[in-house]
């Protein structure tokens, strides 16, 4: 297990919540690095999204120091005022000899009170659907290379704290907004999305009267209707093309933020669900509304990622929770597709969360790493990430 990495997630936004009447500052930093290097940890992901806004100080994005009036955010606007602590986080993470990633999230922009300056500023930047009208609040699309230079801006003063790299995100708090989720693939139509598809294909993918779905096991065809008789379309368009498309764009931020952070000497690591990944709604349904290709082998090939975390479908598919619960070998059976296209390039990681109500403590980290780090399967992945820190620190 030694050649394994443990992962540890933390929210430093709902960790610091958890003491009610002291800032969570220096001393709980240094104690939450010290217990976890004691369980083996050797990476610890340290979050400074919170949705929209950030929690560091930052030059380009908002700050979350004066969103909500709780004491929970009075405490928060105190930190800020008192220290950083992604300069913290990292001065720990060296005492104890314990790497660490910065981890932004790509789609999360929106909730109410706490949405991006970005969100503000340049909402038509958003998911729309084929109408042009409707929006997915929070979801942007990484067509606009106005988003991208912004993003970026973001990753350079992040690249400042002189951390081991950043961890990239597609997971989103936007689903449980109340953004509508009427069919899969209802998202994607942005301008330069449907500009770029006409020019390569001819076709103007949101001219239509009606629209059908033919679905075969991996893909769907969706015959655009442009007059005439319903059952005789002019034309259709293939949907594995746009969705490999939309995902040309998330690369091409992914190749931006990497060859930034080469010069920096940092690395990058991105989440993945797949090969069409996407936002999913969580708790309201399990439709992927911002569907695209994930094109991992190609950021493999060309050296953008030195890792992929993996999120095993049936974690971001609330509908299947009532279902029994995926054995170990189950759920690293997930990574064989990976390990079998990419062989030993780049690092697989297993995203694991781990369950509320069982009064967990700093020891049990070692207990579910070595769940997956000593199974029979275990060659399958190169480490584990524990989805959260606070369930081991608070016992939650």
């Amino acid at each position: 297990m030694s050649e394994k990495d443990i992962i540890l997630n933390v929210d430093y936004f709902d960790t610091c919540g958890n003491i009610k009447n002291d800032l969570y500052g220096e001393k709980y930093i240094d104690n939450l690095f010290k217990n976890a290097a004691e369980q083996g940890v050797n990476i610890v992901f340290w979050r400074i999204s919170v949705v929209g806004k950030v929690f560091y100080r930052s030059n380009v994005e908002y700050i979350i120091n004066d969103s909500i009036d709780n004491e929970h955010s009075k405490r928060v606007k105190d930190i800020m005022s008192s220290f950083d602590p992604v300069e913290l986080a990292v001065k720990y993470a060296r005492k104890y000899n314990i790497q660490i990633y910065i981890w932004m999230t790509m789609y999360d922009d929106y909730y109410p009170k706490i949405s991006s300056k970005l969100m503000q500023e340049h909402p038509e930047w958003q998911w729309v659907d084929r109408s042009g009208d409707l929006y997915y609040q929070g979801v942007f699309n990484y067509c606009y290379e106005g988003l991208r230079e912004y993003k970026l801006k973001m990753i350079k003063e992040l690249a400042d704290y002189g951390s081991d790299g950043i961890f990239l995100s597609i997971r989103s708090h936007a689903p449980h907004t109340d953004n509508p989720y009427d069919y899969e693939d209802m998202f994607g139509y942005n301008k330069p999305v449907v500009e770029e598809y006409k020019k390569r294909y001819g076709i103007d993918i949101t001219q239509f009267d009606d629209v059908r779905f033919e679905r075969t096991e991996n893909l769907v065809r969706y015959p655009l209707y442009s007059g005439g008789p319903k059952d005789k379309p002019l034309y259709m368009y293939d949907d594995e093309t746009w969705q490999r498309l939309k995902g040309e764009y998330h690369s091409l931020f992914i190749r931006e933020v990497s060859e930034y952070l080469r010069e920096k000497n940092q690395k990058l690591i991105v989440l993945v669900s797949g090969d069409y990944t996407g936002v999913y709604a969580l708790g309201l349904t399990n439709k992927r509304t911002a569907l695209f290709h994930a094109d991992y082998n190609k950021w493999v090939d060309e050296g953008l990622v030195s890792g992929l975390v993996i999120m095993p479908v049936y974690q971001w598919q609330p509908a299947l929770y009532k279902k029994p619960c995926p054995t170990v070998e189950q759920e690293l059976e997930q990574l064989r597709r990976y390990r079998n296209d990419l062989g030993n390039r780049t690092k697989i990681y297993l995203w694991y969360d781990v369950a509320y109500g069982h009064k967990y403590n700093w020891n049990d980290i070692r207990m579910f790493a070595e769940k997956y780090l000593k199974n029979e399967k275990s060659y399958l992945l190169d480490g584990i990430v524990l989805h959260e820190e606070q369930v081991f620190e608070f016992g939650l």
